[in-house]
């Protein structure tokens, strides 16, 4: 938007991004092994119904 409007535009190099842990206090330590587990992952991958909990339960 600002190459539009002839001002500058600045590039981010240095983004820090720091993770929630609100998942880990809030899921019970099973739920989270089964989640992070590479087979179970690998298996489920391409399935948006083995992932639609991680998306859309948000956890606030």
């Amino acid at each position: 938007m600002g190459d539009q409007t002839g001002r500058p535009v600045a590039l981010v190099d240095s983004l820090r991004v720091k993770p929630s842990t609100r998942r880990y206090d809030q899921w019970p330590t099973w739920r989270m092994w089964w989640w992070q587990n590479p087979i179970t992952a690998r298996l489920r991958l391409g399935s948006s119904a083995f992932w639609r909990h991680w998306y859309h339960s948000t956890v606030r």
